[in-house]
């Protein structure tokens, strides 16, 4: 059995102005491919959240291969500190289009609006 395990960390070192996506590193994606990666208050260089708010993230993949979603894991970060962005509730599958189940060579988008978590590291920009 695979798990879809979708790290998206460091996310996010500056904005891009020609596709309005964010620049980021990945650190350790397996069986996708992140193509896109957008978070809704984003409209500066860099990218600042405020703790406790609500913000909107899409995710847009490549799947390598067939995955079994059940099990997932979705991990935003400024590199310092606690996660800034949380995993979405319910599991990828009630955020993903088109729905489960994953499969290989398919484009899918992910969007959900997690709160910045309260307890990241002052002035961790994305």
């Amino acid at each position: 059995m695979q798990y879809f395990k979708l790290f998206t960390c460091g996310l996010l070192l500056c904005l891009s102005l020609v596709t309005d996506s964010l620049n980021y590193r990945d650190c350790g994606s397996r069986d996708v491919s992140v193509m896109t990666l957008r978070i809704s208050s984003c409209n500066n260089e860099p990218c600042l959240l405020v703790r406790g708010k609500t913000v909107r993230i899409e995710i847009e993949f490549l799947a390598l291969n067939n995955v079994d979603a059940e099990i997932s894991e979705i991990r935003g970060s400024s590199g310092h500190g606690p996660p800034v962005l949380q995993f979405p509730e319910g599991g990828i599958c009630a955020h993903l289009t088109p729905p489960c189940p994953i499969e290989k060579r398919k484009f899918y988008a992910l969007i959900y609006r997690p709160k910045v978590n309260e307890k990241s590291t002052p002035r961790a920009g994305l």
